[in-house]
C-alpha cells in the first residue's frame, strides 16, 4: 500500500490508459500531478515506454543517479533502450507519495534483475530492500524535471551485467 501525503490536489489512482492526455486522464482536462506520478510508475514496471516517454516535455531535465545530468526527450528515448535491454524484470514500487501541486516526491522500493536475472541488491545483504526517491516538477501536465536519488552499490548488476552480480563498484 502506498502512503500518499497531499498539499492541494484530490489525488486519484486511475487505471485507464486510454485517455487523449497523459497519465490516462480521459475527460480532456489536463491530468493532476498524482495522476501523472501514478502513470509514470504504472508504465514503468509495465514496460509500457512509449506510455511512459509521453509522460514527459520534449524538454525535460533531469539528474539521474547513475546516467547524470540529461537534457531533452531523445537522451530518455536512448535510456528506455538500455532499460529494456538491461533488466530482465524491472519494478519500483510508490511507498510514499508527497504531492503538492505541480511538485511530487516519491519514496520507492525497488525490486528487479539485470539481463541474466541478477537481483538488483545488496551485495553482502541480499534481504535489504533497495530504497530511492523521485522528486518530480511539472508543468501543465508533463514532467519538466525529474531527478533520482538512491545509492548506486544495488544497482552494480545492471551497470556492469555480470553474471555473477560481483562486477567493480569503485569510488561508490
Amino acid at each position: 500500500m502506498t502512503d500518499r501525503i497531499h498539499a492541494d490536489e484530490a489525488m486519484t489512482m486511475t487505471d485507464s490508459t486510454n485517455g487523449a492526455v497523459p497519465g490516462g486522464s480521459t475527460n480532456g482536462t489536463v491530468p493532476s500531478t498524482g495522476e501523472i506520478v501514478d502513470a509514470y510508475y504504472r508504465h514503468a514496471n509495465a514496460g509500457d515506454w512509449a506510455s511512459w516517454l509521453g509522460l514527459f516535455s520534449d524538454d525535460v531535465v533531469g539528474d539521474e543517479q547513475i546516467a547524470g545530468h540529461f537534457a531533452g526527450i531523445d537522451v530518455l528515448k536512448g535510456a528506455v533502450d538500455a532499460i529494456a535491454k538491461g533488466y530482465s524484470k524491472f519494478t519500483m514500487y510508490p511507498v510514499r507519495v508527497v504531492v503538492e501541486g505541480e511538485a511530487a516526491c516519491v519514496i520507492w522500493r525497488n525490486d528487479s534483475a539485470n539481463a541474466a536475472g541478477v537481483p538488483i541488491g545488496y551485495p553482502k545483504e541480499p534481504n535489504r530492500q533497495v530504497i530511492g526517491a523521485n522528486y518530480f516538477q511539472l508543468q501543465h501536465g508533463r514532467i519538466v524535471y525529474m531527478r533520482t536519488i538512491h545509492d548506486t552499490r544495488p544497482f552494480d548488476p545492471f551497470i556492469n551485467q555480470t553474471a555473477a552480480g560481483s562486477g567493480s563498484s569503485a569510488g561508490r
